[in-house]
């Protein structure tokens, strides 16, 4: 007989859940660039998970490293950030966004759990 083991999914997670199936139907086509990054269809969501290490994609903590963060943003167009590592403010992760990766009115949206940000394009609910 085999050994299953049972997921636990926190609130947390279930919200994220949540929000990838409902906003996958929004979906918007980059510029294709004819790589291995490009959307395949036009409802694609791209969601990108990383670790920022203790806050360094900010200017003011670690110059060398906040401009690595600027050029991979941008050429990943995430419509979902998820960070590791956060020792700010949700308010400071959105206000960082908003000027290296700005997606019009309204700007990024921002949770905070603990050392972990989620960011979105979207709005996020519980």
């Amino acid at each position: 007989m085999e050994n299953f083991n049972r997921v636990r999914i926190s609130p947390l997670r279930l919200g994220i859940l949540t929000l990838l199936l409902g906003y996958c139907s929004l979906g918007r086509l980059s510029a294709q660039t004819g790589t291995f990054i490009d959307r395949q269809l036009a409802t694609d969501l791209r969601v990108v998970t990383y670790n920022i290490y203790f806050s360094t994609i900010f200017p003011d903590t670690d110059a060398i490293q906040s401009q690595k963060f600027v050029r991979v943003v941008n050429a990943l167009d995430a419509d979902i950030l998820n960070l590791q590592e956060v020792y700010r403010t949700p308010a400071e992760v959105k206000d960082l966004l908003d000027v290296i990766a700005p997606v019009g009115i309204g700007g990024w949206y921002t949770y905070k759990g603990r050392a972990n940000i989620i960011a979105s394009k979207y709005p996020l609910s519980m």
